[in-house]
């Protein structure tokens, strides 16, 4: 059977996420390490890391048609003495990368800002720095029908 296409939407958001690399023109490797609702623990090995999860979906009725609107967190970890500055060019590679397609290759109608940016920094045996940012995804499905 076909995915849905809240799930085809989040296998591009995931395929898109995972370009972001200095060979396609980022400014990091966040690419590497991109997961999606990721409950274990991070190691560290793992860092810098990309999670996201799709949180929250409100629906719009409208004659012959339901219009979602997929709410996506993004949450960036890394660690290490010059963690800031490359959090903020991560953040700055996940708007770019969320920016090249807004349609996510046809799925969605459009892609929206939904939340700025969150940096917080823990020190304990290491800086620790993390970073969140929201976007919405709106697309569009028959009325009572996720897959078309």
């Amino acid at each position: 059977m076909a995915d849905s296409k809240r799930q085809q939407l989040i296998d591009a958001i995931d395929a898109r996420f995972k370009t972001i690399k200095t060979t396609n023109g980022y400014e990091t490797e966040l690419g590497n390490n991109v997961f999606a609702w990721r409950s274990s623990p991070i190691e560290a090995a793992e860092l810098p890391c990309l999670l996201y999860r799709d949180t929250n979906e409100t629906i719009e009725l409208t004659i012959g048609a339901h219009i979602h609107t997929l709410t996506i967190e993004t949450e960036i970890i890394t660690s290490g003495g010059t963690a800031i500055k490359d959090i903020r060019k991560m953040l700055a590679d996940i708007i770019k990368c969320i920016g090249a397609d807004l349609t996510w290759g046809g799925i969605a109608e459009d892609t929206l800002p939904v939340a700025g940016e969150d940096i917080k920094i823990e020190q304990q045996e290491n800086i620790i720095t993390g970073a969140k940012l929201s976007f919405a995804a709106q697309y569009v499905t028959e009325p009572f029908n996720p897959y078309q």
